[in-house]
């Protein structure tokens, strides 16, 4: 079966400029904060780190999750120290948003999940932590 030929030019482009998102005012650090405190708590599960060193990024019970991989006997810390492959963060509100990031150690990929709030008295924390 032939193909009629199109009545109107296209080249697979659109007119549309896209859309463009500017982000939350209180979540333009957001980012940043979970890259930098993601590296503190891989650095503190390698033993690089002492958690005490955590205590102003993370709320306690985020702090007792990290200070147990601290003291266990990890079993993935065998195959090499953590880099950081992917981090995501999705906005849930203009104060709190989910993240999530995957690191390697050897060839072998983890994940690692959790939640960051901002407040006026502490800037961003991490208020849970999910290391896999």
């Amino acid at each position: 079966m032939l193909r009629r030929p199109r009545k109107t030019p296209h080249n697979g482009t659109s007119p549309s400029t896209g859309f463009t998102h500017a982000p939350e005012p209180r979540l333009v650090g957001a980012d940043i904060f979970w890259n930098r405190s993601l590296r503190l708590v891989l650095e503190t599960v390698d033993r690089r780190r002492n958690p005490r060193q955590l205590k102003g990024v993370l709320t306690p019970s985020a702090l007792e999750v990290v200070a147990r991989l601290y003291t266990s006997d990890f079993s993935a810390r065998k195959l090499g120290g953590a880099a950081v492959h992917r981090t995501h963060l999705q906005a849930v509100s203009e104060s709190t948003a989910e993240v999530c990031a995957t690191y390697t150690r050897g060839t072998q990929t983890f994940a690692v999940a959790g939640r960051i709030d901002h407040t006026d008295e502490t800037g961003w924390t991490v208020t849970a932590l999910h290391v896999v």
